[in-house]
């Protein structure tokens, strides 16, 4: 039970963590029925076909992405905050606060249109 358990925490905030940043699927136990099998799984195109759908979730226009904040910091001054309880063990998601003003899409465009490429912070993922 225990290593079901564990199991369940390193796919749910690994490879299939998504933007709640706490809840992970119950339906990921089925793959952990029997642990002899798991090594046997594609484990790698299934974390694949996940991060497509959350990119191909993440450009619908009703979606608040903040990823972008990482890379850009030179728009985070007219639409968002660093939280002031973030926690370097969190995920990099629940860095940032956005402000809930209708009116910041022509500021945030601006600041697109202007944006050099020095503004641009490119940082390497390890785990």
């Amino acid at each position: 039970m225990a290593a079901r358990a564990f199991l369940l925490f390193l796919v749910g905030c690994t490879l299939f963590s998504d933007k709640s940043a706490f809840a992970v699927s119950v339906a990921y136990l089925e793959c952990f029925r029997d642990l002899n099998s798991c090594g046997g799984y594609a484990w790698g195109a299934a974390a694949l076909a996940y991060l497509y759908d959350n990119l191909r979730e993440a450009s619908m226009h009703q979606t608040r992405t903040v990823w972008v904040y990482e890379h850009f910091p030179a728009l985070c001054s007219n639409c968002c905050r660093l939280s002031q309880i973030y926690d370097e063990d969190y995920p990099r998601a629940l860095r940032w606060k956005l402000k809930r003003d209708k009116g910041l899409v022509i500021p945030f465009r601006k600041a697109l249109d202007e944006i050099k490429v020095s503004h641009i912070t490119m940082k390497v993922y390890s785990m």
